[in-house]
């Protein structure tokens, strides 16, 4: 399970510098692409990112 600070740096890297989502969680050591996409899209619809995510 990561952290909320944990998907928020992986969500502003992903939105902020337009990086792949392979590229940013290999960067971070996180193990799963589709992670960060559900991340993503959860904090694109609702604007926010549950506390106990993935």
């Amino acid at each position: 399970m990561y952290s909320l600070e944990d998907r928020k740096k992986a969500i502003e890297l992903y939105l902020k510098y337009g990086r792949h989502a392979s590229i940013v969680m290999r960067e971070l050591g996180y193990p799963d692409y589709k992670s960060l996409i559900a991340w993503v899209k959860e904090y694109e619809e609702t604007g926010t990112l549950r506390k106990n995510g993935l």
